[in-house]
């Protein structure tokens, strides 16, 4: 590496590496205040210091042949490798998906038969506990909370609607809406 001239661009990234580690870590304990440097910010500097160091691996590999740089580019796989596990399993813990099972689906009014599909987007509301056992009312939105899917929902009578959890949430709920023909 120092024959190279990668001792800076290998420094850097192990500093990067040894803070976004010290981050992780840091977060994984709740009883440890939160450090200054924000998760997504260190992310974006290893990134960056990263794609830095690759670019100029592989230039020297192109000017001087992959002999020389065979075992520490294995050994630098690996540990951008171990990195990434580290990132997968953070993201993992911030991003817990709630089973949409308990929502609440607003009533949906009888619908007029039109010849054509009918399509309607009920409201959604869940309420969720806390860590400190306090009860959050969260209203759901389409599209970003949840998507619908529609059965029979054409001719007169009844129609069957799914809503489905994406995002934050997971699972799908099923309810029924009526269609009724102009005078009936």
């Amino acid at each position: 590496v120092t024959a190279l001239g990668l001792s800076p661009w290998v420094t850097e990234l192990t500093s990067l590496n040894d803070l976004f580690k010290t981050y992780v870590d840091d977060t994984t304990q709740e009883e440890v205040e939160k450090p200054d440097v924000s998760f997504r910010e260190a992310r974006n500097q290893t990134d960056l210091a990263l794609h830095e160091l690759t670019d100029r691996i592989t230039a020297k590999i192109n000017l001087q042949g992959p002999d020389t740089y065979l075992p520490f580019v294995k050994e630098f796989n690996v540990t951008t490798d171990h990195y990434n596990t580290l990132i997968h399993e953070h993201y993992g813990r911030l991003h817990v998906r709630t089973d949409i099972q308990p929502a609440k689906i607003g009533a949906i009014k009888t619908q007029s038969y039109t010849g054509k599909p009918v399509y309607v987007i009920p409201s959604v509301s869940i309420d969720i506990r806390e860590k400190d056992d306090s009860v959050k009312h969260v209203d759901l939105v389409f599209s970003v909370d949840f998507t619908v899917a529609y059965q029979n929902n054409v001719e007169p009578g009844t129609a069957g609607l799914t809503i489905t959890g994406i995002g934050k949430y997971t699972g799908s709920l099923q309810t029924t809406f009526n269609i009724v023909a102009v005078g009936d």
